[in-house]
C-alpha cells in the first residue's frame, strides 16, 4: 500500500517558481509527446502553495502536510484514507 505519493514539477516557462510539489491525484492528463502535464488546479491556486526547494522540502513531512492543506483541504497528502 503507498502512503505517501507526489511530483516534482518543471513550471519555470508556465510559473517563474521553477518546481513544485503536487500531489498525483490532482493531475488528469498527461501528454507524453508534448511533455505536459494537466492538473485539476488553476495556476493561481499552484502559484498560492507553499514554497518548494528540492534541497530543503523533498522528503519533508511537514512541508508535505502543508501543500496536502492546501490543495486537498487538509486530506492526507496524495493518499484518500479509508
Amino acid at each position: 500500500m503507498v502512503t505517501d505519493a507526489y511530483l516534482v514539477v518543471d513550471t519555470c516557462v508556465w510559473i517563474l517558481a521553477g518546481e513544485v510539489l503536487l500531489p498525483p491525484g490532482l493531475v488528469v492528463r498527461i501528454d507524453q509527446t508534448a511533455e505536459q502535464i494537466y492538473v485539476d488546479r488553476t495556476k493561481d491556486q499552484i502559484e498560492a502553495a507553499p514554497e518548494f526547494r528540492r534541497d530543503a522540502h523533498l522528503g519533508t513531512a511537514d512541508h508535505r502536510d502543508a501543500l496536502g492543506t492546501h490543495y486537498l483541504s487538509g486530506m492526507p497528502f496524495g493518499v484518500q484514507r479509508a
